[in-house]
C-alpha cells in the first residue's frame, strides 16, 4: 500500500478543520498529518484534540503558505505527498482509493481535485485530474499529490 504524507498549513482554523482532521486520521493510506500552524491559535495535543497521526509545526507567526508548504515537503517521511488546505472536507477514503490509479502521473507530474469540486457539499465524492495550466482553474491548489522528487521550493 502506498502511504502518503498530508501537509496542511493554516492560520486560522475553519469550521471544517477538525473534522478534516478526524478522517484524514483514520485512512489508512495516510503515514502522517503535518499540521503546520501560522500562528498560535492550535491547542496541544492533549488538550482538546488528539490525533496521533498528527505532526503540530508551531510556527508561532505567519511564515506564508508557500514556506510552510516548502517546510512541510523537506520534513515529510513519505514520497507520496499530499498538499491539503484547512478549510475544505471531502471524502478522504474516496480520494486516496483515486490516487493509486494515477500514480504513474505522480512519478512525473502533480494531480489535484477538479475544480468541480468547489462546490461545497460534504458528501460529495472527489473528482481529481493532472495539472495543466491551460485547464485548471479555480482552486486547483487546495487539495494537490505529488512525488516529493518534483517538488521545486515556492520562493
Amino acid at each position: 500500500m502506498i502511504k502518503y504524507s498530508v501537509i496542511i498549513p493554516t492560520m486560522w482554523a475553519s469550521k471544517y478543520t477538525t473534522p478534516l482532521l478526524e478522517r484524514l486520521s483514520k485512512t489508512e493510506s495516510v503515514e502522517e498529518i503535518l499540521l503546520i500552524d501560522n500562528t498560535d491559535w492550535i491547542l496541544y495535543p492533549g488538550m482538546g484534540w488528539d490525533f496521533p497521526k498528527v505532526k503540530l509545526i508551531k510556527e508561532m507567526k505567519n511564515t506564508y503558505v508557500n514556506p510552510a508548504w516548502n517546510k512541510g515537503v523537506q520534513l515529510a517521511k513519505c514520497d507520496r505527498i499530499v498538499i491539503c488546505n484547512d478549510d475544505i472536507l471531502f471524502d478522504t477514503d474516496e480520494y486516496f482509493n483515486l490516487l493509486p490509479q494515477m500514480d504513474f502521473i505522480l512519478d512525473f507530474g502533480f494531480v489535484g481535485s477538479h475544480s468541480l469540486n468547489y462546490t461545497l457539499e460534504e458528501t460529495k465524492k472527489p473528482e481529481v485530474q493532472p495539472y495543466d495550466n491551460s485547464t485548471n482553474t479555480g482552486g486547483w491548489g487546495c487539495l494537490f499529490t505529488f512525488n516529493k522528487k518534483n517538488w521545486i521550493p515556492i520562493p
